[in-house]
């Protein structure tokens, strides 16, 4: 390979025609190696580890790999909790098998708490909850479609978002989860002023799109 996998990457590749740029995607000191995703992001472990045993004869043992194994062995209730829910996280689920809006929350729900076990460190949190991206972008795409509460769904895509940010910044996967952030920090500071009336509320809405106006520009300029 020219450049060797690692699932915490700090690079990746854009391709123009038959020619691929290498782009940073994270500060890189002298003297580093340069590192990228052989695989989709949003991918829990025990996946990851098949994909890399299974198609390139490797077994990973990058920063998150280590990270997510260590803390499912001192947790292993919770990998057992996550597991059980891995029909939830697979890509673009259709409409016919995807719950009832109310019912996925309770499943959104019961991951949260898994992930708020006090065994895991934050970090170790972050990077589980990158690994089933797919479950909660397969519910926001059913969520908003119903009366889901629009600042529910802002905060569990604010923890995504942070969660690509610290481990596979400006995946594709990334991107769409910002633009979602952005669209309903407008919609629902909108909702807000017009309700509240205050320049308070107003300068909150502002503060709110500002910020992620600002994490849209810093991904894209990647």
């Amino acid at each position: 390979a020219i450049i060797n996998h690692s699932c915490t990457s700090n690079a990746v590749r854009v391709f123009s025609g038959e020619a691929m740029a290498v782009h940073a995607n994270a500060p890189i000191k002298e003297g580093e190696e340069i590192v990228w995703s052989y695989l989709p992001p949003a991918q829990p472990y025990h996946a990851r580890q098949e994909q890399t045993r299974g198609k390139y004869g490797f077994c990973c043992r990058c920063k998150r790999c280590i990270l997510e194994n260590e803390a499912l062995e001192a947790a292993p209730h919770v990998w057992e909790g996550l597991k059980a829910l891995d029909y939830l996280n697979e890509t673009g689920m259709s409409t016919a098998t995807i719950p009832k809006p109310e019912k996925f929350d309770d499943f959104v729900e019961t991951v949260e708490k898994l992930l708020a076990d006090p065994l895991l460190s934050n970090e170790a949190s972050r990077s589980l909850r990158l690994g089933y991206s797919n479950l909660f972008i397969n519910f926001f795409n059913t969520a908003l479609s119903s009366n889901v509460d629009r600042s529910r769904i802002l905060s569990l895509a604010t923890n995504l978002h942070f969660a690509f940010a610290s481990f596979h910044n400006a995946s594709t996967e990334h991107l769409s989860i910002l633009h979602l952030c952005y669209e309903l920090a407008a919609t629902t500071s909108s909702t807000s002023t017009s309700t509240n009336g205050s320049s308070a509320a107003g300068d909150s809405a502002r503060k709110k799109i500002a910020f992620w106006t600002d994490q849209l520009k810093r991904v894209h300029m990647v």
